[in-house]
């Protein structure tokens, strides 16, 4: 079927590709990711012949301009390999939505996850074999339709135990999450500060290809993928935003024994408490020792007295980093020196080209960092 003749506003260098046939009509590109999720691809086309060739279901592909050099906007490092999941016509342009493969997992039938089937098997191998699961839609026959597990080898070293909340009737993404929510490593070693935890995510970072990673940016080695600075003019002006959330802020906290309301320890950040105000939290543990609700207290002071930020960032130069990297955020003018993970990335091909991730770690619960700390055997 022929498709309109057109062109992609300001880059030649990509392909939007439906069913093997390249639409050349593009208006314009949006791509964004998220950890733990699949990669969203929004298109706006023109032409009628082009919107008949675009249909629900159908296989779309974002790749690097055959015969172009890679232009530093896009690489076959990061093409996109996913699923038309809505359309929507109008007079003059047109637009579909396509998700990358992880939405077959969250589509999949429900199975029904026993634990005599995976009690003492490793997390991550949990979750692998979930993963490995193939399109079954009309050009299932193409190749590529399936998860590519074939990375997935490194484990975890959390194994499954009959009180993690893994079983019953899910869907794969149900499972898959529940496995993740698992696993977390306590790093107690001399690279890492007190009660660090290493959080396990996954993503599709190329194509149909299923990565796990853990980013460990409190390693006192850790080294950034990227280093963004006014002096590496990598940074725009008002090229980064602060995201400042204190809804886990913790700054006065009592935590009383279960068994005796008598024994308790109770701290307070003197800091803390003036810039922000009084956030007090009352935790119970079932234990009648001073000493470990004293440390319980301290934990939880340390690790919630400050409240999360994370960072939007609009770079110069789009680089092919994945979710998960570490960058660097120097910023000396605003007293910003940190190492984070990539937790979000967006591409914009339009009238101009834009790329932009959000850099931050994941604050844990209270409850979830104290589970951690009390039980570290298995982790």
């Amino acid at each position: 079927m022929p498709v309109q003749k057109g062109h992609l506003l300001q880059s030649p260098h990509v392909d939007i590709v439906v069913d093997d046939v390249i639409l050349n009509d593009v208006v314009s590109i949006n791509l964004t990711h998220e950890l733990d999720k699949a990669r969203v691809l929004t298109c706006v086309f023109r032409g009628d012949a082009a919107l008949l060739h675009c249909r629900l279901g159908s296989i779309v592909s974002l790749r690097q301009h055959i015969g172009k050099p890679t232009s530093g906007v896009f690489s076959d490092d990061n093409s996109f390999l996913g699923i038309i999941k809505t359309i929507s016509p109008s007079d003059e342009e047109h637009q579909f939505i396509a998700f990358d493969f992880t939405t077959l997992l969250a589509e999949s039938q429900l199975i029904n996850f026993k634990a005599e089937d995976y009690i003492g098997e490793d997390l991550y191998f949990a979750a692998a074999n979930a993963c490995d699961f193939k399109y079954h839609g009309e050009v299932s026959l193409m190749s590529n339709t399936s998860i590519d597990v074939s990375n997935l080898k490194g484990g975890s070293g959390i194994f499954i135990t009959e009180d993690m909340d893994l079983f019953g009737w899910k869907t794969r993404k149900e499972f898959i999450d529940a496995c993740f929510n698992e696993m977390k490593v306590l790093r107690d070693d001399a690279h890492h500060p007190q009660f660090a935890i290493q959080q396990f995510h996954y993503a599709i970072h190329k194509d149909n290809i299923m990565s796990f990673f853990a980013p460990d940016p409190l390693h006192k080695q850790a080294i950034p993928s990227l280093t963004l600075s006014k002096d590496n003019n990598n940074i725009p002006a008002k090229g980064v935003v602060s995201q400042i959330d204190t809804t886990k802020l913790v700054n006065a906290i009592t935590v009383v024994s279960k068994t005796d309301s008598t024994i308790y320890a109770q701290r307070e950040n003197a800091s803390s408490i003036a810039r922000f105000g009084v956030i007090s939290k009352f935790i119970q543990l079932d234990t009648d020792d001073i000493n470990v609700l004293d440390n319980a207290a301290e934990l939880i002071l340390r690790r919630f007295d400050k409240p999360s930020i994370f960072y939007n960032i609009v770079s110069i130069e789009p680089t092919n980093l994945h979710l998960g990297d570490l960058v660097r955020v120097n910023l000396p003018r605003l007293n910003i020196d940190e190492i984070l993970p990539i937790t979000s990335i967006t591409l914009d091909i339009g009238t101009e080209i834009q790329y932009q991730f959000k850099v931050g770690e994941r604050t844990l619960t209270l409850q979830e960092e104290l589970e951690i700390v009390s039980n570290p055997t298995n982790r």
